[in-house]
């Protein structure tokens, strides 16, 4: 009987141990930058030449994607400064963007460029709290009724007095 009992407990330990395979950790592998005006990390799980080339093409599409549209030498910087641009990408985004602000009642807006730069987020100067004249300011300035999407479908204008910006969506 003990024969059979150590046979049935070895029986049992193989089936658990067969159960509950013990995995090995999954290799995780990232790389952080600074872009977008903030700390980026990429994280991946696999072997490492595989995660590793992925990841550093997300990061090149960040990348990208901060050079297009954010607020330096990008393609929104340059429809703010030349009021019109014609770019597939920027009026697909736009489009978009449009859309969820009329949905949202306006919660996601386009127009707070002017009020991005009071504040010193977009790097024109130190950060700080805008003046009442620059709220009123950005209060009386044109708003997304001031963008015109031309039915090519890569045409956008902004009125004279509007800037935009599309970090919320880009």
């Amino acid at each position: 009987m003990k024969k059979h009992l150590g046979y049935i407990t070895l029986a049992i330990l193989i089936i658990t141990a067969l159960a509950f395979r013990i995995k090995p950790e999954p290799q995780c592998h990232s790389m952080e930058a600074f872009v977008m005006d903030t700390i980026v990390e990429i994280k991946a799980e696999g072997a490492q030449e595989l995660t590793t080339a992925a990841i550093r093409k997300a990061m090149q599409e960040i990348n990208r994607v901060d050079d297009q549209f954010g607020y330096d030498n990008s393609r929104i910087s340059i429809l703010n400064t030349e009021k019109i641009l014609k770019d597939v990408e920027v009026y697909g985004l736009i489009t978009q963007a449009l859309d969820i602000h009329e949905a949202s009642g306006g919660a996601l807006s386009l127009s707070l460029r002017p009020v991005l730069d009071a504040w010193g987020f977009t790097g024109t100067h130190a950060y700080r709290l805008p003046t009442e004249a620059e709220l009123l300011h950005w209060k009386n300035s044109p708003a997304e009724d001031g963008i015109t999407l031309d039915e090519d479908g890569r045409t956008i204008r902004l009125t004279d007095g509007l800037t935009i910006d599309l970090g919320a969506i880009a």
